[in-house]
């Protein structure tokens, strides 16, 4: 049986990756999302952020998630139906990069 984080550490030996990263902070207005391009290994490791974006929340969205700790199973599954914003993103031309 192979290790689940095999194919993880497998990737991380490459001379050069890069790596999508998305979170949503404590106010759950927005998702933030990073996209860097990673080189070299443990204390040696070098991290690049070509791109860094928010993508705003549906206000109805923010309200359930910041509720969050009352869903159950159902709930949840829902939260990820909800409406998307009104406004979609502007796509980014290759080659750029953006700030908060």
């Amino acid at each position: 049986m192979t290790h689940p984080f095999s194919d993880l550490l497998e990737r991380s030996r490459k001379p050069s990756r890069l790596v999508v990263g998305l979170r949503s902070g404590t106010s759950a207005d927005s998702i933030d999302v990073a996209i860097c391009r990673m080189t070299g290994q443990g204390s040696a490791v070098g991290v690049e952020l070509l791109h860094y974006r928010e993508h705003p929340h549906n206000p109805e969205v923010s309200r359930r998630v910041m509720g969050i700790t009352g869903l159950d199973v159902r709930g949840l599954a829902e939260l990820t139906r909800s409406p998307r914003p009104s406004r979609p993103p502007r796509p980014i031309p290759s080659g750029t990069k953006s700030t908060p």
